[in-house]
């Protein structure tokens, strides 16, 4: 069974919440609390710093108190930060959050873990951009050069099929969209099932037959994205030597491109140079995800020239 480390300094919620969830976690996992009350419980993060955690451990829940040390503990335990406020949330946990969400994002977390022991030179990259000028440009050119490094490249977009601007063309088979109705309908489907869908194109990378809908992704609930990313993200880490798959998002909500890029290796990104109204709104988002994003995800700015960056 699978342990849930829980670091709460409000014991009462911590133990409401361990007492709620075992139940029906099991027998997939179960939830142990660490700690003391308030400050005593961070003066015994601070002073035993080897954490002597379980080893079972599979996943870290983290009050958002304590964020100055989760980049430390990311370095062994996969993590989650439960947030203070009271609102609901489908994507964080939080204090308002109901067993069913709670329940939902756990799984979900533990269902993305993935082996140590898979070859690290397999690569997740997630690319959005706010000025769409370059956009095709240095993608283009990101391709060629990871073509020419012999990568493997597997593109799964998150946009509508008009934005989809790649030289390709389908045979009939299982889409993308039949994976996305499988997985809203609660089908048993692992990383395996990713593998069905993606198609190599004329130009060397793969990528997902689409289904007939325009505009499907706009439809699916985020939740149910989460999911897909986190098939897409073990089927690249459990793929041939050297795959590299790139998450392509337009259209879609920052907040989403920001939960995925959480958990990838990069994110490419521009730093928009117009003072505009539009581009200084961006600017401010972009600080946000900065400030937030975990040093596991490298960031990566488009410049005006792809080669300026490929090239170091």
């Amino acid at each position: 069974m699978k342990k849930i480390l829980l670091i709460d300094p409000n014991i009462e919620f911590a133990t409401k919440i361990k007492e709620s969830l075992n139940p029906i976690l099991y027998p997939l996992a179960t939830i142990i609390i660490f700690g003391l009350e308030g400050s005593n419980l961070f003066k015994e993060l601070k002073t035993s710093f080897n954490f002597s955690f379980p080893q079972d451990i599979k996943l870290i829940i983290l009050h958002e108190s304590f964020f100055q040390i989760k980049d430390d503990l990311s370095n062994e335990y996969q993590c989650l930060l439960l947030k203070e406020t009271k609102q609901k949330s489908n994507i964080y946990l939080t204090r308002g959050n109901d067993l069913v969400s709670w329940k939902k994002i756990l799984l979900n977390n533990l269902n993305s873990e993935i082996s140590k022991q898979i070859n690290s030179t397999n690569s997740i990259s997630v690319f959005y951009a706010f000025e769409q000028s370059s956009r095709i440009k240095f993608f283009q050119t990101l391709l060629l050069n990871l073509i020419k490094e012999g990568k493997k490249i597997f593109i799964l977009p998150l946009k509508p099929l008009y934005a989809w601007y790649y030289n390709a063309d389908f045979s009939p088979g299982k889409t993308l969209s039949d994976l996305m109705l499988q997985i809203e309908e609660d089908f048993a489907v692992n990383y395996q099932n990713m593998g069905h869908i993606f198609e190599k194109q004329v130009d060397h990378y793969f990528l997902p037959r689409p289904g007939k809908g325009l505009e499907d992704i706009f439809y699916y609930e985020e939740n149910n994205l989460y999911i897909l990313i986190n098939l897409f993200q073990e089927f690249i880490k459990k793929n041939s030597e050297d795959s590299v798959g790139i998450i392509d998002i337009e259209f879609l909500k920052f907040e989403i491109f920001k939960n995925i890029a959480f958990q990838a290796n990069a994110a490419y990104l521009d730093m928009p140079l117009e003072k505009n109204f539009g581009f200084i709104k961006a600017k401010e988002i972009l600080a946000e995800f900065l400030a937030e994003k975990p040093r596991s995800c490298k960031f990566i700015q488009l410049s005006e020239d792809p080669q300026e960056y490929l090239k170091e």
